[in-house]
């Protein structure tokens, strides 16, 4: 199961909106000038900041600690577009393209396979502009949610 939410639900996710709507300032996109981290220390390790570079292509400015633990793996610096794991490969792109091609906020959610055990994640794919307007990161928070056993 995945695709979108409409609108988010998870708290973290709200608050996180919430936070990214305050900064627009009237424009459609907040630059990353204007997040700081600081402000929402609950969410960092789950936090991940993506580069759009030409192309398009996407560069993991951070990948954070829980989502690096959650898929055994940490991305930070790592080219996405270079990854020889195909099935994270092209789903991250095609969830980074989705927000790009949408102009708005996102929130995927469903259940994926990670290091031998399923996770739900519910997700928020929040873009960024330095002028306001040209999507060039997008700020991605990764809530996993462990099923019961």
């Amino acid at each position: 199961m995945s695709g979108y939410l409409s609108v988010a639900r998870h708290p973290i996710i709200l608050s996180l909106l919430d936070y990214w709507e305050s900064k627009r300032r009237g424009r459609p996109f907040p630059g990353r000038r204007d997040i700081d981290p600081g402000d929402f220390v609950y969410a960092l390790g789950n936090i991940l900041l993506v580069d759009v570079l030409a192309g398009p292509r996407y560069r993991y400015r951070l990948f954070g600690t829980n989502a690096a633990f959650r898929h055994g793996f940490d991305l930070t610096g790592c080219v996405l577009q270079d990854m020889p794991q195909t099935e994270y490969r092209d789903f991250a792109i095609a969830q980074y393209d989705a927000v790009r091609k949408a102009r708005k906020p996102l929130f995927p959610v469903g259940s994926r396979t990670l290091g031998n055990r399923l996770w739900h994640y519910e997700a928020a794919l929040l873009p960024l502009a330095a002028d306001g307007a040209n999507i060039d990161m997008i700020l991605v928070y990764l809530g996993f949610i462990e099923p019961p056993a």
